[in-house]
């Protein structure tokens, strides 16, 4: 149950973080580089987020 729950929120991170991509680009080209910069750090850190949970349900796994 609990690598469900971690691949789950593993996957939903990953595409949320596409999202906040598609927001970054749309902040450049309105040339709003200061929201544009703050959206990429926030998708980077979706990604690096997402990568952990999906890391920790493949322990999860290896453990039981």
């Amino acid at each position: 149950m609990r690598k469900m729950v971690f691949e789950i929120l593993g996957i939903v991170m990953v595409l949320a973080s596409v999202v906040f991509f598609f927001y970054s680009v749309q902040f450049l080209s309105e040339r709003d580089y200061i929201a544009a910069i703050l959206q990429i750090f926030v998708g980077f850190a979706m990604v690096r987020s997402g990568i952990e949970l999906t890391r920790m349900a493949l322990l999860s796994d290896r453990d039981s």
